[in-house]
């Protein structure tokens, strides 16, 4: 039954991002131990932080998140295209954390926490996510009550 869920979730193309990202520690592993050690490993980084970041952490790392290229894959009717505001690349993750001249903030998120790749291997390991993730909150609208709450 294992080896058969196996060769489906292999299969699949569904979450594949997802997949690639959690799921090779899990297929790798030979006993249900195994397994469990490979899951701690990953639930780490999420041990510290709040919901929302949690979440958001999740979104950033899969491109699953309210930012325009992901936005107009799923056809939303307010976003007529992946580009941003800027007009020169898709509106992801790494175009706002490289500090287009609509986010030009995040050239001090660099100075703090380093270089753009650097924030991006941050973000997929999980390793001192919370600035960067504490000032993608503050870019994406649907955090703004979680911003409020979380700042009291």
């Amino acid at each position: 039954m294992i080896q058969e869920w196996r060769n489906r979730f292999l299969a699949s193309q569904k979450g594949r991002s997802l997949a690639d990202i959690q799921g090779r520690a899990l297929l790798e592993a030979e006993e249900p131990k195994e397994a469990q050690k490979a899951l701690r490993k990953y639930l780490r980084r999420h041990r510290k932080l709040r919901k929302e970041e949690s979440s958001l952490l999740i979104q950033a790392r899969t491109g699953r998140i309210g930012l325009r290229k992901f936005l107009f894959q799923r056809r939303v009717p307010s976003t007529a295209t992946p580009y941003c505001e800027c007009g020169e690349e898709e509106e992801t993750v790494r175009h706002v954390l490289n500090g287009c001249i609509i986010n030009p903030e995040a050239r001090e998120l660099q100075r703090q926490e380093g270089p753009t790749d650097v924030l991006i291997r941050r973000l997929q390991e999980g390793d001192r996510v919370r600035p960067i993730l504490r000032w993608l909150i503050g870019r994406l609208p649907e955090y703004r009550l979680a911003l409020k709450l979380a700042d009291g």
